[in-house]
């Protein structure tokens, strides 16, 4: 099973959603990030500040400044492990750059 990850460089605010089967990790690189989420206090992020968002929760990232982030999606329910990987393979990711 893969995780996707993103390293993103953006500004400004995006569109409301929500991921129904995964938890949304952030972790905020350089700059400032805002999440706003459905029923709660606005989260503020700066450097070295990571957030998750629950599935299902009905959030929306807000930038307001050019900001570095790592984005992480993770399921909210694995199988369980019965074996372990073969050798010389672990989990892995992706990272896909962009320019803001």
């Amino acid at each position: 099973m893969r995780t996707p990850s993103r390293l993103g460089v953006m500004q400004g605010e995006f569109h409301w959603h929500q991921h129904e089967e995964q938890d949304e990790f952030f972790f905020v690189l350089d700059g400032l990030f805002r999440i706003e989420v459905e029923g709660r206090d606005t989260v503020e992020l700066a450097p070295r500040q990571a957030f998750t968002v629950p599935a299902g929760m009905l959030h929306r990232p807000v930038v307001p400044v050019r900001s570095a982030v790592l984005m992480i999606e993770k399921p909210v329910s694995s199988p369980p492990a019965t074996d372990p990987p073969p050798a010389g393979r672990g989990s892995s990711c992706t990272l896909h750059f962009s320019r803001a």
